[in-house]
């Protein structure tokens, strides 16, 4: 399916980026194939972030929420320099 996909696209112009294309499988599964294309081996993870949420197949919702904590107290730490400024509110 993914070589139709490759082959189909390529004859219109579009070209598949084999170093950014991963493959995830289901936990149900319990084997982890080895995709090719053009003799190329894709690369099999166990998550990867997709519009800026976490992807992975355990079911947990646990390491996303962790990473979204993370993210915004890094954000917070990166505006306490304002915060510590005479005429900044917040608005």
């Amino acid at each position: 399916m993914i070589n139709q996909l490759h082959t189909e696209s390529h004859k219109i112009g579009l070209k598949m980026n084999k170093s950014k294309t991963e493959t995830m499988f289901s936990n149900l599964s319990h084997i982890s194939p080895k995709i090719y294309v053009d003799k190329e081996e894709l690369e099999t993870v166990a998550h990867y972030i997709y519009l800026g949420q976490m992807i992975h197949m355990q079911g947990s919702q646990e390491n996303e929420i962790e990473r979204r904590i993370t993210m915004a107290w890094s954000k917070f730490g990166k505006m306490s320099k304002y915060s510590r400024m005479k005429n900044f509110h917040y608005p």
